[in-house]
Parts: C-alpha cells; structure tokens; sequence
C-alpha cells in the first residue's frame, strides 16, 4: 500500500464554492472534497479552466477567505491544492456547506 505524503490531517467536507482568478473574477464552480491546514481537494466540471495559480472563495461562519492556491496534482474531475498560507486550512471546520 503506497504511503501518504500529507503532513497535515484532512476533514471531509462537502462545500460548494468558487475558483476565483488572483484579481478575484470567478472562473468556474466546484466543491470542496476535503481541507486541511496545507490544501485542499476539489471537485470541478472542467479542470482545464484552473490556472496554476488560484484563489478559492471559502466562507466560514465569521468570514469570507479567499486563499491563494497552486495546483499539485489534476485528474478528470479533481484538483488537489496547496494554500499559500496554511492558516486558512485552520478554518475548515468554521466553512459553511
């Protein structure tokens, strides 16, 4: 069994948002699959729309985050992420679905 990379501890979760262009125009729906303090996993129609180089609209119960994001990996119809900065990760369990 291949072991995992991750250093941080994943939520599953089930939020639908926005990938947002780094000037915050919105490119396209998906739905967080799953966030820790280090990234995320995405679900998206056409991942061929996300760039390298992103924000992801989070909102949580006292806020709306939108953390800069780098692509690590893409299948047909998922996007693992990197954050920038890991405190928005800290957030995951403040998201609203």
């Amino acid at each position: 069994m291949p072991r995992q990379k991750r250093i941080a501890k994943r939520l599953k979760v089930q939020v639908a948002t926005f990938v947002l262009s780094l000037t915050g125009d919105r490119l396209t729906k998906c739905i967080v699959k799953d966030i820790s303090a280090r990234g995320a996993r995405l679900t998206v129609v056409a991942p061929e729309v996300v760039p390298d180089f992103f924000r992801l609209k989070l909102e949580t119960t006292d806020e709306v985050l939108s953390p800069k994001c780098s692509v690590c990996w893409r299948t047909a119809n998922e996007i693992g992420v990197e954050f920038f900065s890991p405190k928005f990760g800290r957030n995951a369990r403040a998201l609203r679905p």
